[in-house]
């Protein structure tokens, strides 16, 4: 076939099929306008989708080029596609950045029946379809006349209905700006494009140190915090901050303090973890800049703290690059680390192992568990774990009923409430000489399928609370809180009363610490107001 004929079978496939996400959800918002919308804009909709399509890969059409754009093209979006349909998942930049910073492990999480099956029907038949067609190219002056009567004929077609019906999309885009984010292949390839030109192209910036005057004040013991980062935890799921089921089993005797209203930096590990970690609020973080500055930990060892970081979650994006780190992957050899992640139970094995690393004095000993992270939450936990029946032992988690996806993902919750109640109770039984303090805050929470929407990654500013709002607990030993001289009623009025985000971390650590320095904002610390 001509160019031009190849161009407009792959218009099609992109329209009628490959943005069958984008086509359900006009659907859904055409129905229910009840009939606000012209029936003149309803059904030009196609047409300008298919116009603009055209116009896009009528560029990309060259000889030598096109089969291997195109096979490019239709392998990726089948992909982008069925994440988009299947989970509500978008690829904007925040979501491009998840795939080129994610690991192994992440990555075999997704891979099932159903994810091959779409991505071999959508993808590799089509592309198998492209290598097999003959595109006949006529002389290059005939070609490049025909490809500008192409591209002629889609911008008028997009010019007249932009004249016809300019209001209606503009009030549409409006009132539906989320719609530019499903459009494929355009917003995951500009989303690339800015990615690998801001974090791969570009000159590495001056790394900025932060804190370097900050000092401990002296201390009856030295002073000990274990920070557990969760992973894809959401506040409604916990007992702690009024879940109706026993998810805090383990740690609700022990007289933990939980914040009921915390909301993350992010939707995503790979934005929450370095913004909470960083000075920058979320408003004003930057993605590329949070890499070449200071996190609270470099500012903790500062000020002669010891720091240690132990790993299930497949990396710290960037925060413990400058302290010790130890990482358990698949490759550990022990039972718990049978799948692609370890069982966050191998760090509580590791523990006094990890306690007699990080010597004497203060420490902080960060533990950054793989907690509820999907879709595979059935590989997270033992049998011993499963509370919650039945539950859903599958990563096509769609295909579940939403019973099943609660129960496994609160088996999740409880797994995890576990482990931070077996590092209480070993630091209350075994180490006794420190003055400790253990921190439990999880990176962005949830979907479970509300709305049609599971997983996680939305754009923040169109996600959904489940996404968004974390837990946030602690714990003080005897001598830390006469140390610290922590009014505790008043740090529960407040965990009740006040509303607190990722924004307060930075400046919390460092008070939970005693660190004096002049980046410290006392209005950001948590503990502010109920301390001596």
């Amino acid at each position: 076939m001509t160019s031009n004929r190849f161009t407009l079978w792959l218009t099609l496939y992109f329209l009628l099929v490959l943005n069958l996400p984008l086509q359900a959800q006009l659907v859904s918002i055409i129905s229910s306008t009840d009939g606000e919308l012209s029936t003149g804009f309803i059904i030009s909709l196609p047409f300008f989708f298919g116009a603009l399509f055209y116009f896009l890969f009528s560029l990309g059409c060259f000889p030598y080029l096109t089969k291997f754009i195109s096979i490019v093209l239709v392998l990726t979006s089948s992909l982008v596609t069925y994440a988009m349909y299947s989970y509500g998942t978008l690829f904007d930049y925040s979501m491009i950045q998840n795939v080129f910073e994610t690991n192994y492990g992440e990555v075999t999480a997704y891979l099932n029946l159903t994810a091959a099956g779409a991505f071999a029907f959508l993808g590799v038949v089509p592309a198998l379809v492209i290598a097999r067609t003959q595109i006949v190219y006529k002389p290059l002056v005939r070609e490049l006349l025909h490809k500008l009567g192409g591209l002629v004929v889609s911008l008028a077609i997009i010019g007249v209905i932009a004249a016809l019906y300019f209001k209606d999309y503009a009030a549409f885009g409006r009132n539906n700006s989320y719609l530019n984010k499903m459009i494929i292949p355009v917003e995951y390839i500009a989303a690339t494009v800015k990615y690998v030109d801001r974090n791969i192209l570009s000159e590495p910036l001056t790394h900025q140190q932060l804190g370097l005057d900050a000092k401990v004040i002296p201390g009856a013991k030295p002073r000990l915090t274990v920070l557990i980062l969760g992973e894809t935890a959401r506040a409604a799921n916990y007992q702690l901050n009024g879940y109706a089921r026993a998810t805090n089993q383990f740690t609700q005797q022990l007289g933990v303090v939980a914040l009921q209203k915390v909301d993350s930096c992010g939707t995503a590990t790979a934005i929450s973890v370095p913004c909470m970690f960083s000075r920058m609020s979320r408003e004003s973080f930057d993605g590329r800049a949070v890499r070449y500055q200071d996190s609270v930990i470099d500012v903790l060892t500062h000020a002669g703290i010891n720091a240690l970081w132990l790993d299930t979650d497949g990396g710290c994006k960037g925060v413990c690059d400058r302290v010790p780190t130890w990482n358990y992957t698949a490759s550990t050899d022990d039972p718990l680390c049978v799948t692609e992640f370890c069982d966050d139970i191998i760090m509580l094995k590791e523990f006094d192992k990890a306690m007699a690393a990080i010597g004497e004095g203060d420490a902080i000993l960060t533990l950054h568990v793989n907690g509820s992270h999907g879709p595979t939450y059935f590989e997270r936990y033992g049998p011993e774990f499963q509370v919650f029946m039945p539950d859903c032992q599958r990563s096509d988690i769609q295909n579940c009923t939403n019973e099943e996806i609660v129960n496994t993902y609160d088996n999740t919750i409880l797994h995890t409430d576990y482990v931070i109640a077996a590092v209480i109770k070993a630091l209350d039984s075994r180490y006794a000489e420190y003055a400790s303090r253990v921190v439990y805050i999880s990176d962005h929470g949830e979907s479970l399928g509300e709305n049609g929407v599971y997983l996680h990654g939305m754009p923040y500013a169109m996600a959904p609370r489940e996404q968004i709002e974390v837990p946030w607990i602690f714990w003080f030993s005897e001598s830390a809180k006469q140390e610290l001289q922590l009014d505790e009623q008043c740090l529960k009025a407040k965990a009740q009363s006040e509303q607190f985000s990722h924004d307060n971390f930075f400046d919390t650590m460092l008070g939970l610490m005693d660190v004096q320095t002049s980046i410290y904002r006392p209005d950001l610390d948590v503990l502010h107001g109920c301390r001596g």
